[in-house]
């Protein structure tokens, strides 16, 4: 059984940069593909809508991100209930809506 260490603020920093760089890039590929067939949307709901995607459905699907997979992480969760509505809630409900209201908020904003 290998041994469970918490992982401190640099390796987090580090796979949060690379998931923020494949949504951005995600993001940018499927923006200028849409504009191909003359489609708008903006940057910004685009984003939200590939990172809400990214971190739900992948996190649920292989228990880790591309950046936690290169970093060594993994996420596990303490409940030995249905272990895929726990990470949904705590992936979706949790981390995403508290993450984007700033963001949305400040897109309404200005």
């Amino acid at each position: 059984m290998a041994q469970k260490i918490k992982t401190n603020l640099w390796p987090r920093l580090i796979a949060f940069t690379i998931d923020f760089s494949v949504i951005y890039g995600t993001a940018f590929v499927l923006l200028n593909l849409l504009q191909l067939f003359h489609i708008y949307i903006p940057i910004a709901k685009l984003t939200l809508i590939i990172s809400i995607l990214y971190f739900s459905v992948i996190t649920i699907a292989f228990r880790t991100t591309i950046g936690k997979g290169l970093c060594g992480m993994s996420v596990e969760s303490k409940s030995k209930l249905n272990y895929s509505i726990t990470l949904l809630l705590r992936e979706f409900v949790y981390k995403q809506l508290f993450l984007h209201c700033p963001i949305i908020y400040l897109n309404v904003l200005f």
